[in-house]
C-alpha cells in the first residue's frame, strides 16, 4: 500500500504510463536515498511517464552528472546527496535533497527553489487550517515528487501560448529520455528572447542537452516574495 497522498495524486493522475521496472540496485538505492514513501512508489510504479511524457520519471544516478554541474561545490547542494527524480519535456526538474528535502530546478530561467532554506514570503496571511494537520515529514511531503497536473510539463512561448501540443504535433511524440530544447539555447539567447517560439524547438536527447545548457550560466536560489521573484544567492 502506498503512502496517503502519493495515493490521492495517482487516483488524481491514474498510475505512470511505460513504466521501466527498477533493477535491483535501483530498488537499494531508492530505499538508501529517497523517502520510503517515495521508494515504495518507484518500485511499484517504475520509471514511467505522464502526460505523454510530458512528464518523466528517471533513474537519480543516471542523472548525477547534471546534478554535479548544477550545484558546483555548493554547500548546501550536491550531487551526492540531491537526486533528480523527475524532468519535465522542457527542463524543468524535481529533486530530493537528503539535507534540504524537496528541490525545484528551472533549467530555463537558471533558478533553483527549495521551501526549507528560502520559504515564499506571502502578501496575504495564510488561513489556519479547520482541521488537524499532518506533520511534515519526508514521506507525507513526497507526493510533491510526483507532478501536480498537466502545468508541471507545459511551457509557455513569448505570447503566452501553451507549446507542448504544439511540438508534439510539429516533431512527434517524445521517446524514454528525450526533450524539448531551443536551439539556440534560451541560456545564449535569453529567456525572452525571439527564440522562444515552436519553430526554434528540437527533439534532442534530455541529458546531454540539459547538461550543455546547465553550463551557460550560474544559478541562483530564489524565493517568490510578495509576487516577485527575489534572488538570495548563486548557486556553486
Amino acid at each position: 500500500m502506498l503512502e496517503q497522498g502519493i495515493e490521492h495524486r495517482i487516483g488524481k493522475l491514474g498510475f505512470p504510463l511505460d513504466p521501466v521496472p527498477l533493477t535491483e540496485q535501483q530498488k537499494y538505492f531508492a530505499r538508501e536515498h529517497l523517502p520510503p514513501a517515495y521508494a515504495a512508489f518507484l518500485i511499484q510504479c517504475g520509471f514511467g511517464h505522464y502526460f505523454n511524457r510530458g512528464w518523466q520519471f528517471c533513474d537519480s544516478q543516471y542523472m548525477k552528472s547534471l546534478a554535479a554541474i548544477i550545484f558546483k561545490g555548493d554547500p548546501d547542494f550536491s550531487h551526492r546527496d540531491c537526486h533528480i527524480v523527475g524532468f519535465s519535456a522542457f527542463g524543468h526538474l524535481k529533486l530530493w535533497s537528503e539535507r534540504h528535502w524537496i528541490v525545484d530546478i528551472d533549467l530555463l530561467k537558471y533558478e533553483l527553489t527549495c521551501s526549507r532554506l528560502a520559504p515564499n514570503i506571502h502578501n496575504i496571511p495564510i488561513p489556519a487550517p479547520k482541521s488537524t494537520t499532518r506533520e511534515v515529514t519526508p514521506n507525507s511531503i513526497s507526493r510533491n515528487l510526483l507532478p501536480y497536473d498537466r502545468d508541471d510539463c507545459e511551457f509557455w512561448d513569448r505570447d503566452g501560448r501553451e507549446m507542448f501540443d504544439r511540438c508534439v504535433e510539429a516533431y512527434g511524440n517524445l521517446e524514454g529520455g528525450e526533450c524539448f530544447g531551443f536551439v539556440p539555447s534560451l541560456g545564449a539567447t535569453g529567456y525572452n528572447s525571439k527564440y522562444r517560439y515552436v519553430k526554434y524547438v528540437k527533439k534532442l536527447k534530455a541529458l546531454e542537452h540539459f547538461c550543455i545548457i546547465a553550463q551557460m550560466k550560474d544559478f541562483h536560489l530564489v524565493r517568490h516574495n510578495m509576487g516577485n521573484v527575489e534572488q538570495i544567492r548563486i548557486i556553486g
